[in-house]
């Protein structure tokens, strides 16, 4: 058979693959140029070879929740690597490392840098004032909307079983709480994919809301409502609408540039999802804290008042998120300067460290909250503290519920992230 004339020769194709080998091998380099401290740590999940570091990048993102498990078991008290998508990651074990990587200072190790900080996190102003002045005044509000979620799921009947998808439950319940007495959803910009699920189950509100919003006519448009379900006097008035989505808008105009980015809270909506399994896969645990909730709001009623008060609630809610905190690692930082532990492991500048909070919590009965210098709080803790409170304890007092099977179901896993389980039902039935 003639040779194709467009077909490249056998030395040109040969000549190709040295160049592009040599290519691979200085960006190879090039990534561990001033990372020799490195080659003290062991490595986790990363082959020998001149693909090794690839190869490695490959199996973490296929498999990051067991190969961090298995540093942590296989290096205790000591720091280990693995390759985080494009650099290294080192993992320090043990709480004496932890306490020294959530001190260090902004000099040596970056926060904003080893985590994905907002571009332009304006929404912190507006959740730090607007929201949590306004928690409770607006808790009765709240509450109802709470209720209504749950009444318009599961029905009035105390003789038999609903099947529900959890997700709809977490994701109705938390949206629900956020946007006002008129549910006036007005969401823009991307959609992180629990948004996204939530479509299915609130478009017909988000599409109301972008038309309300579309006809709003200047920074502080107004709603004239009787505003006494916010703890007002009972009488008509013209009011700015009292809701989380209000608040945003009226930041974001200030600011024509700003796109107003509102998505359902992920975070809630998993905080809600793992309490809930775990509560239905372990009901010896109902009965204490129903009780605690009923004599609770006998005295104090539904308030943010009495929310702090359910002591058993709030200890149940933080052993469920000590015991599924949503990753495997944590407290990523980016080290500015080449950084000394006490153990004599030096990370040079450039590389990733974080701690594996799951594994760790799991080994031991802590939680690892880094302190005040250490980590930068949630701005809506305190009103995520007090949401999931009054959601659960609505659901405790009101519902029997169980799992179908009796079992919690898996959490899903992705590199690192890992999520409730997204398709698993739970069966309600109203307390008579």
């Amino acid at each position: 058979m003639p040779a194709n004339p467009d077909m490249p020769s056998v030395p040109t194709l040969v000549g190709a693959a040295v160049l592009a080998f040599v290519i691979f091998q200085v960006f190879q380099k090039s990534l561990e140029s001033g990372a020799s401290s490195l080659n003290a740590i062991p490595s986790v999940g990363v082959p020998s070879g001149p693909f090794g570091f690839y190869i490695g990048a490959w199996n973490y993102i296929k498999n990051g929740r067991a190969l961090t498990e298995e540093g942590f078991y296989k290096y205790p008290g000591k720091a280990f690597k693995v390759v985080f998508v494009d650099r290294w990651l080192v993992i320090v074990n043990g709480r004496a490392l932890i306490e020294e990587l959530a001190k260090a200072p902004d000099h040596l190790v970056s926060q904003s840098e080893g985590a994905n900080s907002q571009q332009d996190p304006y929404q912190v102003a507006v959740v730090r004032t607007a929201l949590t002045r306004n928690i409770g005044i607006c808790f009765p509000i709240v509450r109802s909307e709470v209720g209504a979620a749950f009444e318009d799921l599961v029905p009035a009947k105390t003789d038999e079983w609903t099947t529900l998808p959890a997700m709809q439950v977490a994701i109705r319940t938390t949206s629900k709480l956020l946007h006002g007495l008129r549910l006036t959803a007005r969401i823009f910009g991307h959609l992180d994919p629990t948004t996204r699920k939530a479509m299915k189950h609130l478009g017909s509100i988000l599409k109301h809301g972008l038309e309300m919003d579309d006809q709003s006519t200047g920074p502080m448009a107004t709603d004239l409502y009787v505003s006494k379900a916010c703890g007002h006097a009972d009488t008509l008035k013209v009011v700015t609408q009292n809701d989380l989505i209000s608040w945003l808008l009226d930041e974001a105009r200030r600011h024509p540039r700003r796109r107003t980015g509102m998505a359902l809270n992920r975070k809630k909506i998993q905080g809600f999802l793992h309490a809930l399994y775990n509560l239905a896969s372990n009901l010896g645990y109902v009965q204490p804290l129903r009780e605690e909730i009923e004599s609770v709001t006998k005295s104090e009623g539904w308030t943010k008042a009495a929310m702090g008060k359910m002591v058993k609630l709030d200890s149940f809610l933080k052993e469920s998120a000590r015991f599924v905190p949503g990753v495997a690692v944590t407290l990523l930082r980016q080290v500015v300067k080449d950084f000394t532990f006490s153990d004599g492991t030096t990370v040079p500048a450039g590389t990733i460290a974080g701690v594996p909070i799951l594994a760790q919590h799991h080994k031991e009965a802590i939680q690892i909250f880094a302190n005040e210098r250490g980590c930068r709080r949630s701005p809506d803790r305190f009103f995520a503290v007090n949401e999931q409170k009054l959601i659960m304890a609505q659901s405790i007092l009101t519902y029997d519920f169980k799992l179908k099977d009796g079992v919690r179901p898996e959490d899903e896993w992705v590199f690192i992230m890992g999520a409730a389980n997204s398709t698993a039902e739970v069966m309600f039935k109203k307390r008579g």
